[in-house]
C-alpha cells in the first residue's frame, strides 16, 4: 500500500488513480498539467522587511523575511522551514519527532538551492562592504495537501519581491556607528525580478507528467521532477527525487519523459512569476507631470 499523511492508498485505489491520468482525467478534475488555485497576499506580517501568504488549492505557507545587520563583507541569506503547525499533529506516539527536525532542514536546504544563484547578494553591501545585511526567510508550513515544495518556493519568492530595507547611514568617529532611516521614502527594495518559481512534475510510465501534484499523486508516482525556472525562461535548476510522502527508490525515467517535465515546467512557469510580482503603485499624476 501506499501511505499518504495519515491513511493508505490500496492498489486498488492506486490503480484507479494511474488509470485515471493515462486518461488525463484526475480525481479532482483537473487535466493533467492544470494548476489548483492559487492565492497570494503580500505583506501579512507587517513587523517583518517583507512577507507573503501563498496557498496552492489546500496546501498553504507563511513566508516573512527579516534583516541584520553584520560588519564586515558577508552578506547572506538564510532559509528556515518549520511544519510543526501540522506535522506534530500527525505524529503518533511511538514516532520520532527528530524526522521532523531533519525534514525541515532538507526543505530548507532545496529551497536555497532554487535561490542559490538567482539573487545578487551584491545589494545586500553597506558602504563597500564595511557591513551587511543577512536576510533570514522564515517559512511556517500551515497545511501540506501535496506540492509543498512549489507552494514554498511561491511564497518565498513573493515575500522577497515585497522585501524593504531601510536606509543605512555610517556615523564616522571613534567608533564607526550605524543608524537606520525611519523615513517610508528611503526604503530600498530589493532587485527579485529574476528569482525563479519552481514547477515540480509527477511522473508516471512513459512521457506522462502531472503538474501540482496533489498527495495522492506523489504518493502513486514513478517519482518527481521539480525544475527551477526564472523569468527569462531559463532552466535554474532540475532535481528529481521521490515524494516526502513515499520514500520508495526513485525509479529512473527516460530522457524523453525529463524533456516533458522540463517542457512543462517552462510553459507554466510565466503565469506563476507573474502570480507573485506585487502589482506596481501607481505613480500620481502630479509627479509624473513633474
Amino acid at each position: 500500500m501506499a501511505t499518504v499523511q495519515g491513511y493508505l492508498l490500496s492498489p486498488s485505489e492506486r490503480a484507479f488513480l494511474r488509470d485515471g491520468i493515462q486518461s488525463d482525467i484526475r480525481t479532482d478534475g483537473r487535466q493533467r498539467i492544470s494548476y489548483r488555485k492559487l492565492d497570494v497576499e503580500y505583506d501579512p506580517v507587517p513587523q517583518a522587511n517583507g512577507s507573503s501568504r501563498v496557498a496552492l488549492g489546500d496546501t498553504e505557507v507563511l513566508v516573512a523575511v527579516k534583516g541584520d545587520i553584520a560588519e564586515g563583507n558577508r552578506p547572506a541569506l538564510h532559509f528556515t522551514v518549520d511544519t510543526s503547525s501540522y506535522s506534530l499533529s500527525q505524529l503518533r506516539e511511538n514516532d520520532d519527532k527528530n524526522a521532523v527536525k531533519d525534514d525541515c532542514q532538507i526543505k530548507a536546504a532545496m529551497v536555497a538551492r532554487v535561490f542559490g544563484d538567482s539573487f545578487d547578494l551584491g545589494q545586500l553591501l553597506i558602504a563597500d562592504g564595511r557591513f551587511s545585511w543577512t536576510l533570514f526567510v522564515d517559512i511556517l508550513v500551515i497545511n501540506d495537501a501535496g506540492n509543498l515544495y512549489d507552494t514554498m518556493v511561491l511564497g518565498v519568492r513573493a515575500a522577497m519581491m515585497q522585501t524593504k530595507l531601510p536606509k543605512v547611514m555610517i556615523e564616522e568617529g571613534e567608533a564607526v556607528g550605524l543608524s537606520l532611516s525611519d523615513d517610508p521614502a528611503d526604503l530600498v527594495v530589493l532587485k527579485c525580478e529574476d528569482l525563479p518559481v519552481l514547477v515540480t512534475l509527477a511522473c508516471f510510465g512513459d512521457c506522462v507528467v502531472v503538474s501540482d501534484p496533489c498527495l495522492a499523486e506523489e504518493a502513486c508516482a514513478d517519482c518527481l521532477v521539480s525544475v527551477a525556472v526564472d523569468s527569462r525562461k531559463r532552466i535554474v535548476l532540475t532535481h528529481k527525487h521521490h515524494s516526502a510522502l513515499n520514500t520508495a527508490v526513485v525509479r529512473a525515467i527516460s530522457a524523453e519523459t525529463l524533456e516533458s517535465a522540463v517542457s512543462v515546467a517552462i510553459a507554466t512557469s510565466l503565469p506563476l512569476i507573474s502570480e507573485t510580482t506585487p502589482p506596481r503603485t501607481p505613480v500620481p499624476m502630479e509627479e509624473v507631470a513633474a
